[in-house]
């Protein structure tokens, strides 16, 4: 099961970071966000995601393994 979820972090991780610079940022996040929703999304519902924040506990990945 550890192994699993590991892989899942790992590919979920890859596709956010979408510039491939080792970091997932609020701007990777968005930039995946309108890939995947295109059309579906207005601008304006893309900036309310945009100004909403992410947050993450310290010892999330801790949590997981």
């Amino acid at each position: 099961m550890y192994d699993g979820l590991l892989l899942k972090c790992a590919v979920i991780f890859k596709v956010y970071d979408s510039d491939g610079d080792g970091e997932v940022t609020s701007g990777d996040v968005l930039e995946v966000l309108h890939d995947m929703s295109g059309p579906y999304l207005s601008e304006e519902q893309r900036q309310v995601i945009e100004t909403s924040k992410f947050i993450v506990p310290p010892d999330f990945i801790e949590q997981l393994i």
